[in-house]
């Protein structure tokens, strides 16, 4: 009998161990390991479709990392081989989040103050090679961003790209995407760049024009409806000032004025007289007074250089500024003023600062991106707060980003994934006015993407924020699918 009974007990005490191992396998999951995020593969656009599709506010969910989950700073790096043959960042060992961390030297051990995220992304160990260390000293001077895609220019002149790359917009030859930042080509004379929908553009110091990426309706203005996955030249004109690519055209200036455009030319929205596509520049008019002119999804505004405003093109967002939705297929003049100095512009949404710093907007406002304290559309300009100090804004997507004189960052309209960076984690409540980013003054540029957001500083440095759903933040494998809720910089050195 006592052997039966030390039987049953060993079995009883065996059945509890197995009910207990199964409890803590269905929690540790749940910790450990996320359910996978199921990735939106945005459809390229063939040359004869009529509508891109672009990703709307209701992405798959993504998972929401607290502060201490956010690893991308490891104590070392060390690169492989992965997938399509790209290379990114693996760390040797994890990293340790105490506010001190030892190390030992041969005769004594030191205690050495941990830098956080924000201070410094990584950390660079003594036996890091020179490129690595000299990485961090990286400074840029533009970035683009847009559709899961980032580009961006350093000091040197030289550009780079990561993220999507679903029309060839990365301009690195291929389809494949990118973890973290690949240098596009081998030259160093960029001067400007900027993200379109599924392409990209960018002009030279010497002038010259590049185009890339998706190619429907003849948008990279190349003569054909071919798709380029490198940086192909627009013509061979050494006169090109700026550049702006929307969902269906692009727009472009000379530096003698003069105003031109390609594209699709639905409607006669391209403004030239007729409603033929063009694959090719055209010039709009005769004019040689343009200074300034951005395009969105079908629409045109363009300032001239006494400081009138003009739009053309779809309207169906009130978005041209002429207090109605009626198309127009030639230049308007909006209102009577004359004193607009700069625009910014994208899927229906209008900005614009007057030479007294005054900000204006109009169009689409469905997030509250007008900043203006409602969702109410708006057909033609209304002032944005009262304040007279707004120095820039950048082209919008489903938020807006802004800079004031005194160098200080602002954002609103839709924050589903903290793209607005206003620092507070599980706030992820749309802005319908400005609200402002941190509390440094020394904000110089900005781009707004899908859902993330990044900036440079006077000093050069990249900051970035909002999801990394598709790479587009460019922190290697560290960084994937995370949320960065306030400003983190980029200074990861696996760039190759």
């Amino acid at each position: 009998m006592k052997k039966i009974g030390i039987i049953v007990l060993a079995g009883v005490i065996l059945a509890l161990v197995v009910v207990w191992w199964k409890e803590i396998n269905l929690v540790i999951p749940i910790i450990r390991r996320p359910a996978p995020v199921k990735e939106i593969s945005l459809p390229r656009l063939p040359a004869s479709q009529k509508a891109i599709i672009l990703p709307d506010a209701k992405s798959p969910p993504i998972e929401k990392s607290t502060p201490s989950e956010i690893s991308f700073k490891p104590d070392k790096f060390t690169l492989a081989e992965a997938e399509n043959t790209k290379k990114t960042a693996v760390p040797e060992k994890p990293y340790s989040d105490p506010d001190t961390v030892k190390s030992q030297s041969s005769a004594e051990t030191r205690t050495t103050k941990q830098k956080t995220p924000e201070e410094k992304a990584i950390e660079i160990d003594a036996d890091s090679s020179p490129a690595a260390a000299a990485a961090v000293l990286i400074k840029w001077k533009q970035v683009s961003s847009g559709s899961g895609s980032t580009l961006a220019i350093r000091d040197d002149g030289a550009l780079w790209a990561w993220g999507r790359n679903i029309g060839g917009e990365l301009g690195v030859g291929d389809y494949n995407s990118r973890v973290s930042p690949v240098k596009v080509g081998t030259e160093s004379n960029w001067k400007y760049v900027v993200y379109g929908t599924l392409n990209a553009f960018a002009i030279k110091n010497d002038g010259t024009l590049w185009a890339w990426g998706d190619n429907g309706f003849g948008r990279l203005g190349l003569g054909d409806r071919k798709d380029r996955t490198s940086p192909t030249q627009v013509g061979t004109d050494k006169d090109w000032n700026f550049v702006s690519p929307g969902d269906y055209h692009t727009v472009a200036l000379k530096t003698n004025g003069t105003l031109w455009v390609w594209g699709s030319n639905y409607k006669g929205w391209l403004g030239i007289g007729n409603k033929k596509d063009q694959d090719k520049p055209v010039q709009v008019g005769t004019d040689t007074n343009w200074k300034y002119a951005k395009c969105g999804s079908g629409s045109t505004l363009a300032i001239r250089e006494d400081g009138t405003l003009c739009s053309w093109g779809n309207n169906s967002y009130g978005q041209l500024g002429l207090d109605d939705i009626t198309d127009r297929s030639v230049p308007t003049m909006v209102g009577n003023d004359s004193d607009w100095a700069s625009l910014s512009f994208k899927l229906g949404q209008s900005f614009a600062i007057k030479n007294n710093g005054t900000l204006w907007a109009w169009g689409n406002n469905r997030k509250g991106n007008l900043g203006i304290g409602t969702w109410i559309e708006r057909h033609a300009p209304v002032q944005v707060g009262m304040d007279t100090d707004w120095k820039e804004t950048f082209d919008p997507l489903l938020h807006t980003l802004a800079i004031k004189s005194d160098g200080s960052l602002w954002a609103w309209g839709s924050n589903l994934y903290g793209e607005l960076g206003l620092g507070n984690y599980g706030e992820w409540t749309n802005r319908d006015t400005p609200a402002r980013v941190g509390d440094t003054k020394d904000w110089i540029y900005a781009a707004a993407g899908n859902y993330q957001s990044f900036a440079i500083k006077s000093d050069g440095t990249l900051w970035a924020w909002g999801t990394n759903y598709y790479d587009d933040i460019g922190l290697g494998a560290t960084g994937k699918r995370n949320l960065f809720y306030k400003p983190v910089q980029l200074t990861i050195y696996d760039w190759r």
